[in-house]
């Protein structure tokens, strides 16, 4: 299962067409957080995709670092902020996770 946390509702549609039924979607930290919290290793995400404008990506970048959900997962950041996607992979990798960054635009044609 694929998490992907953006609040854009043109992205989240092109989301849900590329990936289908695969992806859940968190337009806000919350969600995502709550998504997070009640997942497990074995019915978890393999892959979270965060972005930064929004949804207060470095915050959850931040929870993700200091919580380890899933310590195991790929995580994607497909903002254009790139100060801020630096800052949240910085923090992501200091925490153990396998961190890419990748234009959202690479994220759905990867999927065509």
């Amino acid at each position: 299962m694929i998490l992907f946390v953006d609040d854009c509702p043109r992205r989240q549609a092109a989301l849900r067409k590329s990936f289908g039924p695969a992806v859940m979607i968190a337009g806000s930290i919350g969600v995502a957080v709550y998504y997070l919290s009640i997942s497990d290793v074995d019915a978890g995400f393999t892959t979270i995709y965060l972005d930064y404008d929004g949804v207060d990506g470095d915050l959850l970048a931040e929870w993700m670092a200091r919580h380890r959900p899933l310590p195991n997962v790929k995580v994607i950041i497909h903002s254009s902020n790139y100060v801020g996607a630096i800052k949240m992979r910085g923090a992501l990798q200091a925490a153990g996770y396998d961190v890419e960054m990748t234009a959202f635009a690479e994220v759905v044609k990867s999927v065509d």
